[in-house]
């Protein structure tokens, strides 16, 4: 597999120190992306030989591609550490934007929550000229981990944010009213009330999505039979040209929705999937990307291609990448490939030091060994980490594991994670009623 920086293969904790410290070498000035994609591979490095700590000595002296490096070198680890809340802490006063938004998305999956959290983030709302970026990611936190705050209580957060003056905030509230579940049909009412009034807006991109999520509500509440994907229809009417353009650049207003710590990137997947379909030209153009681009774009073009201009093959050559979200689009595109690998190799891969990873592979061991795929996913539901509490309750569910229930209610009173709860519930109820043991 080719690499843009072999030179990183074989060379000493000092040298990588080094790299990390040093502008990106070989690069244009203005070349973010790919600047990122050279601190993501020294810090992962960094990290595989035990260097976190010295990642974290210079987060406070670090640029913004170094600190986006760091911060998901983060996640490649099995256990938070006592001075991981300190330490994002103290990048809620950075005065860059994103830089600020980008920690609170890491204090989301903080797993051991404490009053600390809400208090230190809180006063950032009320702060007289708040970026919408970071008023986004507190939204977020208070929708999907802040514990004291049910469903019901975040809503009014995120009714006031979509009457936002700005557009990026509106936008991704829509996101997150789409995949909230309320406990009673007004609520969803009240909530497609205030989503209506949206479909008029001034930007096209929240006109769109207003769109969009108008048309899952009404499916949640049996009202439409089809679910239609706005944006990626939108997505079919361009020319090849015009989506090359689309995947080159910065995501834009879609960039904070799951820029934090979501595995993949939704906009830049949904470019991926329509390329792949758009004839040889744009799957030549999506292979010669691979071994050059950013590991967001790689990890998107990995599952788009899988059985569509890339092999089994192709994709076991990534499985030695080092970096976690291009190995778990690995394992996702080889599920989609209807193929598996040993049955050790998953093990390893459900024991990986990366959440995402371990939760990829637990997805795929349940397709290809449902048997050991239970034990690997009851072991999950002690994850210390969200993705992989979520994903494992999904897999319990999937394979109706009677014995899982007591495990999953465990989840549903005590986990801090809102989505992993609301996993927990809706899993449980699929147990349930496949052995007919009644309601949740």
């Amino acid at each position: 597999m080719l690499e843009l920086h072999p030179e990183l293969k074989r060379i000493t904790i000092a040298e990588l120190r080094a790299y990390f410290l040093l502008p990106a070498p070989d690069l244009e000035p203005g070349d973010l992306l790919t600047r990122s994609f050279f601190y993501d591979t020294v810090a992962f490095k960094l990290v595989r030989r035990g260097e976190i700590h010295f990642l974290l000595d210079v987060l406070p002296s670090a640029s913004a591609p170094q600190i986006y490096a760091i911060l998901s070198a983060l996640d490649f680890r099995w256990e938070e550490e006592p001075g991981d809340q300190a330490t994002l802490f103290s990048l809620l006063d950075d005065a860059r934007p994103h830089v600020v938004a980008r920690a609170i998305g890491k204090l989301r999956h903080v797993k051991n929550w404490n009053n600390a959290l809400w208090a230190r983030i809180e006063p950032l709302l009320s702060q007289p000229h708040i970026s919408p970026w970071v008023k986004t990611a507190v939204l977020r936190f208070i929708n999907n981990v802040y514990g004291p705050f049910t469903r019901e209580e975040s809503l009014p957060y995120l009714l006031t944010a979509l009457r936002d003056p700005d557009a990026i905030v509106r936008l991704h509230t829509l996101y997150e009213l789409e995949w909230t579940f309320f406990s009673n049909e007004q609520l969803y009412e009240t909530v497609q009330a205030a989503i209506s009034a949206l479909l008029d807006d001034a930007e096209p991109e929240v006109r769109i999505v207003a769109r969009a999520v108008l048309l899952n509500l009404q499916q949640r509440l049996g009202k439409e039979a089809k679910r239609d994907y706005a944006w990626d229809a939108d997505l079919r009417t361009l020319e090849v040209a015009a989506l090359i353009d689309l995947f080159s650049e910065p995501e834009p207003l879609y960039s904070l929705y799951e820029y934090d710590d979501h595995p993949y990137s939704i906009y830049y997947n949904s470019i991926a999937s329509v390329l792949s379909e758009k004839g040889e030209a744009a799957i030549l153009y999506l292979k010669s990307l691979m071994p050059i681009t950013d590991m967001r774009r790689l990890g998107s073009i990995l599952v788009a291609l899988s059985g569509n201009g890339l092999t089994l093959t192709d994709l076991l050559a990534y499985t030695t990448d080092e970096r976690p979200i291009v190995q778990a689009a690995t394992l996702l595109g080889i599920r989609r490939l209807k193929a598996t690998l040993p049955l050790p190799d998953i093990q390893a891969y459900a024991d990986h030091p990366s959440p995402l990873v371990r939760s990829v592979a637990l997805n795929l061991a349940s397709h290809s060994y449902p048997l050991h795929a239970t034990t690997l996913a009851r072991k999950g539901l002690r994850d210390p980490h969200c993705f992989v509490r979520q994903q494992a309750a999904s897999v319990l569910g999937h394979l109706s594991v009677q014995e899982a229930t007591h495990g999953l209610r465990a989840l549903l009173h005590d986990d801090p994670n809102g989505s992993v709860r609301l996993s927990a519930r809706f899993n449980m109820g699929v147990i349930e009623h496949m052995h007919l043991s009644g309601p949740v």
